[in-house]
């Protein structure tokens, strides 16, 4: 385990399990897949935690401008450790102004599943952005996967951070609520979505 913030984030990409590690990369490479068909000149990450998503894609696909965006203060202190050069901050996307021109590209990975209220939180992505990409466990097979590993047993799986669950279905319903063009995707055991704004 390389050192780092205390967040189940950091641990999850920097798992000493080869088969996470399999399917850790094989989502990597599909986000940067459809970052790329996008092509955006300004990305917004809401969500970034310790900056490993933007680590991989600076690698992939050509310059653009990017702003990181997560709670916590430790991820983002990582977050710039590891990006030198690109733009991080301390905030609430759900509490903060968006942007007066929206980025070409929001992207939203593993977040939606933490909050209270996802409908409100899509509909204010779709304020920040004009291309908006997330993604979310894929249940039941994401609770499966960590119950076979051996992980959140007393609760049959299910991370205790997550307090929603989503198939493919429920996931295009969410993101219907607020954008054009929704297109659901897997990289097991994930589902990624995509849309435009209305």
């Amino acid at each position: 385990m390389v050192d780092g913030p205390d967040s189940t984030n950091f641990r999850k990409y920097h798992t000493g399990n080869p088969l996470v590690r399999v399917l850790m990369s094989q989502f990597l490479i599909q986000i940067a897949e459809q970052v790329a068909r996008i092509s955006p000149s300004s990305v917004v990450d809401i969500g970034c935690g310790e900056g490993m998503v933007i680590e991989f894609l600076r690698n992939e696909i050509p310059s653009f401008d990017y702003e990181g965006i997560d709670l916590r203060e430790d991820s983002i202190l990582e977050a710039r450790r590891r990006n030198p050069g690109f733009k991080f901050r301390v905030a609430d996307f759900l509490e903060t102004q968006p942007p007066e021109m929206p980025a070409d590209l929001v992207i939203c990975l593993e977040v939606l599943e933490h909050l209270e209220n996802p409908d409100a939180a899509v509909q204010r992505l779709s304020l920040w952005g004009r291309s908006i990409l997330v993604s979310v466990p894929w249940e039941p097979y994401f609770r499966i996967g960590n119950f076979l590993r051996g992980k959140y047993w007393n609760r049959l799986g299910n991370h205790p951070e997550h307090i929603q669950s989503f198939g493919p279905e429920s996931l295009r319903r969410l993101l219907c609520g607020s954008l054009e063009g929704v297109d659901i995707s897997t990289s097991f055991p994930w589902l990624i979505g995509q849309g435009r704004s209305a």
